[in-house]
């Protein structure tokens, strides 16, 4: 029991290892949660290198196998769906939280297509502060390293630094980017600071991995595309991110 988060906040594990069907003797390892709007296309894309993928009982959550344990899946979008099925999923006994999808460039010497492993998340997201988070929610310093190292080893450039998780992407003023860029910031995202405070809620361990998308002061439109590198760069670093997510997973 989660001891004074309210009515929905108080079901328990088994209960919602019932709802999500998972059976008595699955070990539930790890929840991946990815922030995209391509929900579609990002659930096929990850369902097809786990076995047995199926839907759980909770619309859009999904479990695949993975080297014989389980590994829990959802493509959300935004702070409060990110909540819910992390919540669920530590309840439920998973072991390690990983959050991946894309941010903007705050700062930094950051290109299109490098991986943002952020050592802590400013929380500006809404969320967080009600699962016990001060101004910044930090990952696990030793699944941040293990998951650099898997990053770099698979040719992607990574950096290590601080992020802010903000409430929306449509509204993000210019001169609230600039702060978060004096202060040191590498990029924005809209879920990682939830996931690093919901996960440590309830003592699990927790680690993000942004593909980093376009400088967000740079004057591009939001619809301009990626040159061809940049878009080359990009893609390989999507599928590395949950390549490595399930490699952590293995270490658990």
């Amino acid at each position: 029991m989660s001891g004074d988060l309210g009515p929905v906040g108080e079901v328990d594990g088994p209960a919602w290892r019932t709802v999500l069907g998972l059976d008595d003797g699955a070990d539930l390892v790890a929840v991946v949660v990815e922030g995209s709007w391509w929900r579609a296309q990002r659930t096929s894309w990850r369902m097809g290198k786990l076995e047995a993928p199926r839907e759980s009982g909770i619309p859009d959550v999904w479990l695949g196998d993975h080297e014989g344990r389980t590994v829990m899946y959802a493509c959300v979008y935004g702070a409060p769906r990110a909540a819910e099925v992390v919540h669920v999923a530590a309840l439920a006994g998973a072991r390690l939280a990983i959050q991946i999808g894309t941010c903007g460039i705050v700062g930094g010497d950051v290109a299109p297509g490098d991986v943002i492993v952020p050592q802590a998340a400013r929380c500006l997201d809404s969320v967080a502060a009600t699962y016990g988070a001060g101004a910044m929610a930090p990952a696990s310093d030793a699944w941040v390293g293990r998951a650099v190292e898997a990053l770099e080893a698979r040719g992607c450039a990574t950096h290590r630094g601080t992020a802010v998780t903000w409430p929306t992407l449509f509204a993000q003023p210019v001169e609230e980017v600039r702060v978060w860029q004096q202060d040191g910031h590498l990029g924005v995202d809209m879920e990682t600071a939830t996931t690093l405070a919901v996960a440590s809620r309830f003592g699990v361990p927790a680690v993000s991995m942004l593909v980093a998308w376009d400088k967000v002061l740079s004057g591009r439109s939001f619809l301009d595309p990626l040159s061809p590198l940049e878009a080359a760069a990009f893609d390989r670093a999507n599928e590395a991110v949950f390549d490595v997510a399930l490699e952590l997973a293995d270490q658990v």
